[in-house]
């Protein structure tokens, strides 16, 4: 019985040392994933790396080190594959999606939408560069810095990084108005160089639009700004508010949604902004022949000179019908496309935008 015992309690030590080095991983703080939102629930520890067939993981929340990421490469609904990066530590998986558009199956879905993921740290991702900063600012922070900023020569576009103090994945943005994908961006610190600004639009509480410009400088914790600026989520759900962020070369930019007449004129490309008398998200078009437009909803307008627009749309009855605008300035489109008989013009719920399935920007 003694020699028994004895080989039990052998077999108990050489299980224990056998599992000893996973258990040490990760109380070093490597990765953690919880079977509940908010870290909560039984909990594993995983090792950087990369996973196939994860479809069937149940984990709804990790927490991972600073520096550390999650790379999911995802089925997308319209045929193919995505990757979506998570920075840092993730309260709600399945939330984090639905800042993915186009996902096969839904967010609801969560792990389901997967093919596979790569855990990885600081420098043992995609090969991306990183910007590494040197010493030499002595203003460096989150306040603009024109007067030293560009601690990299080379940065000739404001640059975005995933992760606090310029680490992690960059991205670089031309300048232009981003008005559908903010809401899925994640950047943690942005170097705005010189002769760039960025304006940035969002909802605040009671869902107020806001807004704020920053100038030429190196931001190294833009969530520390955030927060100081009142929007409505807190968190990492920051970017969710986002109307938009309009990057714009200083001087030449036109950060506050009013018309640049020569600017309009200057280009063969019409202009429709999202509210009356020229305000709003601004989108602008060259000449083609769109048919995919039920989900524009400009309501004011400028035509340049050269150009006519051709709305197709669907009157009383589903008839076809057809008006052209030719070069000038609209103020209330909708007030215009109220006199045209559109399908919705005798119900409660006027939607022309809604009926209408071409726009012919034609160049005469």
């Amino acid at each position: 019985m003694k020699t028994i015992n004895f080989l039990f309690v052998t077999m108990l030590l050489s299980i224990y040392s056998m599992i000893q080095p996973t258990t040490a991983h990760a109380a070093d703080g490597d990765m953690t994933f919880y079977s509940s939102s908010n870290y909560r629930g039984s909990k594993k520890s995983m090792n950087p790396g990369e996973y196939d067939n994860c479809s069937s993981w149940r984990y709804r929340s990790w927490k991972i080190d600073d520096g550390c990421c999650a790379e999911i490469t995802y089925y997308k609904r319209s045929g193919g594959y995505g990757t979506k990066k998570f920075c840092g530590a993730v309260k709600d998986f399945y939330t984090s999606l639905r800042s993915i558009r186009g996902l096969k199956y839904g967010s609801t879905q969560g792990w389901r939408n997967v093919k596979s993921v790569k855990f990885y740290c600081d420098g043992d991702g995609d090969g991306t560069a990183h910007h590494k900063p040197n010493n030499n600012s002595g203003n460096r922070g989150n306040r603009g810095n024109t007067g030293n900023v560009n601690a990299d020569k080379n940065l000739k576009l404001p640059t975005w990084y995933g992760l606090r103090d310029f680490k992690g994945n960059t991205q670089q943005y031309a300048p232009r108005r981003y008005n559908r994908f903010p809401v899925s961006w994640s950047h943690q610190s942005v170097i705005i160089p010189h002769g760039f600004e960025v304006r940035f639009d969002w909802y605040g509480a009671g869902n107020r639009k806001k807004n704020k410009v920053l100038k030429a400088g190196e931001y190294k914790d833009l969530y520390r700004l955030f927060r100081g600026w009142g929007f409505r989520n807190n968190g990492q759900a920051y970017w969710r508010d986002m109307i938009e962020v309009y990057i714009y070369k200083e001087g030449q930019g036109n950060p506050y949604g009013a018309p640049v007449k020569d600017e309009a004129n200057a280009k063969y490309k019409v202009q429709f902004f999202g509210s009356q008398n020229f305000r709003g998200n601004k989108r602008s078009y060259e000449p083609n022949l769109y048919t995919r437009v039920r989900a524009w909803n400009g309501r004011s307008l400028i035509i340049p000179r050269g150009v006519k627009v051709k709305f197709n749309f669907y009157g009383a009855g589903n008839r076809k019908k057809h008006q052209t605008l030719a070069a000038g300035e609209y103020d209330n489109l909708y007030s215009v496309f109220n006199k045209w008989g559109f399908r919705s013009s005798s119900t409660n719920n006027f939607n022309p935008w809604a009926d209408m399935f071409e726009v012919d920007i034609i160049k005469e």
